[in-house]
């Protein structure tokens, strides 16, 4: 009897044993989402490996199952534990994003992309549908002239502290400054264009979807100053539009070379197209 009552204990266990191996935790799987945005388009990065400039600033979403916790490696030094994140990197090279998912038995699964970060490397600048004669009558303060040298000058304000100067001048580095135009008459009404030698390389460290850096005309700012015999004006500057760094034809940034920002003269648009290269 006591040895039928050993064997039905030693069944009953099993049986129990078995039911908690069933029951146990499934296996972690991680996987997660890319996306972003540039010149008012979303982007969602589907490829193993994808492209984006310095200072972009892009959102990581982990979408693991059967995870307790994860873990984001960035291959730069930087980790983090939030289920969604921003991905940024302030120098260029190449980069491994890893994802580990976790559950409550340590057990880990694994999920990683390739980044290829580069910088935009300036190559020319044009400033479109220039009308001269209507900077005097449309802004308060600039004189009546016949003959101004202009330029161009390229700033990044990293901080939306940097201070204001009463014209609307943002006091941030200047980036580029372009080569001056010399005596250019009042009645000009065209593009100016100059590209930018290969010698004299000009790197355009700053963000195009950074929001951080794109909102109340901060990030790139492109200014268009005019002097005569008098004094030096700002004539026009991106930053009075409230906006940033733009791709033109919309898309992901690293796959174009053309970005543009927009300053208004008299209430009508002159856009400044920026050719860009990206070089790592």
């Amino acid at each position: 009897m006591k040895k039928l009552f050993a064997i039905i204990i030693s069944i009953i266990i099993f049986q129990y044993s078995c039911k908690k191996d069933t029951a146990s935790p499934e296996h972690p799987t991680a996987v997660f989402s890319i996306g972003g945005q540039s010149g008012g388009f979303n982007i969602t990065y589907t490829d193993t490996s994808f492209i984006i400039g310095t200072h972009d600033a892009l959102v990581l979403t982990s979408q693991s199952t059967n995870a307790d916790s994860i873990t984001w490696n960035f291959g730069n030094g930087k980790k983090s534990n939030s289920k969604n994140t921003l991905l940024t990197y302030d120098s260029a090279g190449n980069y491994n994003v890893i994802l580990t998912a976790y559950n409550k038995n340590g057990t880990q699964s694994l999920a990683s992309k390739k980044v290829t970060v580069m910088e935009r490397v300036l190559k020319g600048i044009s400033i479109n549908n220039l009308d001269l004669n209507k900077f005097s009558p449309s802004q308060n303060g600039l004189p009546i002239f016949t003959k101004l040298n202009l330029w161009l000058e390229i700033k990044f304000s990293q901080s939306s502290t940097d201070a204001t100067t009463s014209n609307g001048d943002i006091l941030a580095p200047v980036v580029f400054k372009s080569p001056v135009f010399s005596n250019i008459d009042s009645s000009f009404h065209s593009s100016l264009t100059f590209t930018i030698a290969a010698i004299n390389k000009v790197i355009l460290n700053c963000p195009v979807n950074n929001y951080e850096f794109t909102s109340k005309g901060r990030g790139t700012i492109v200014n268009l100053y005019g002097q005569d015999n008098v004094a030096t004006y700002l004539l026009a500057s991106s930053s009075w539009s409230g906006t940033g760094l733009q791709v033109l034809n919309g898309g992901n940034p690293a796959s174009s070379k053309y970005f543009g920002l927009q300053t208004f003269v008299a209430g009508s648009p002159t856009n400044i197209k920026l050719d860009c290269e990206y070089q790592q």
